[in-house]
């Protein structure tokens, strides 16, 4: 029991300290993996508003300003 909580520590401690992940990373939105963006559907609701205020869930797709 004692040796399973020890490696259980060992792992959460390990996980807090990694470095977090670079914002070049191949794997994200609009690198050159994937091709760019592309453009929002000029048909989709979408709700924009001040993300730092409580979100009003009135319906659409959320964009924060």
């Amino acid at each position: 029991m004692r040796t399973v909580f020890l490696l259980s520590f060992a792992l959460l401690v390990a996980a807090c300290t990694s470095e977090p992940m670079s914002g070049d990373s191949k794997y994200e939105m609009g690198s050159d993996e994937y091709g760019p963006i592309p453009e929002a559907d000029p048909g989709r609701v979408v709700s924009v508003q001040d993300c730092t205020k409580p979100i009003a869930m009135d319906g659409g797709n959320l964009r924060c300003m």
